[in-house]
């Protein structure tokens, strides 16, 4: 858990008997269990969903050259909506000046940019002012457009649950 989000526990008391909803896309039961101590859930329902989704299609390719597979990818969906996340900052900066050469227009986002500028590269990819991003695991939560066509990892996640979905509820405290 971000510490960030431990201070969400307060909205405990600020909004008493108000129904809370927790969303993630991967975590460990270690993280699910610290996820409700912290919201302070009551007899919550957890909900875990699979990552098999008939109108997903998963490819998993040998790794031969990354940075022109991924190139390849990115052609396929011209004018569509492209994350590519990579594990690395300097990765995800390295990969965004490699498709900006190629002609591609490309931002990358991470934790260590300032604020305003992931601001702005996330406002720009949800008003699809620029199509592909690169990005660590931080770029995702929120975003809403509807013709994201491809998700490309750069190293595999380490394991097929980590395309888990958990959400968790609460009607009361």
């Amino acid at each position: 858990f971000r510490p960030e989000y431990r201070q969400l526990s307060g909205l405990r008391s600020l909004l008493p008997g108000v129904s809370i909803h927790a969303c993630t896309a991967t975590a460990t039961p270690r993280v699910q269990q610290d996820i409700l101590n912290q919201l302070q859930l009551s007899d919550p329902e957890v909900l875990v969903g699979s990552f098999d989704r008939p109108n997903l299609t998963y490819r998993i390719r040998p790794r031969e050259n990354r940075r022109n597979q991924i190139l390849e990818e990115v052609r396929r969906h011209p004018d569509e909506a492209v994350i590519i996340y990579a594990l690395s900052r300097k990765d995800t900066e390295q990969i965004a000046e490699g498709l900006r050469a190629e002609g591609v227009l490309a931002a990358f986002y991470h934790a260590g940019i300032n604020r305003s500028d992931r601001d702005e590269v996330q406002e720009a990819f949800t008003r699809e002012h620029i199509d592909v991003v690169v990005a660590t695991v931080a770029f995702g939560m929120g975003i809403d457009r509807g013709d994201l066509r491809l998700i490309c990892h750069f190293e595999m996640p380490g394991s097929v649950e980590a395309y888990y979905c958990l959400l968790y509820t609460s009607d009361s405290a």
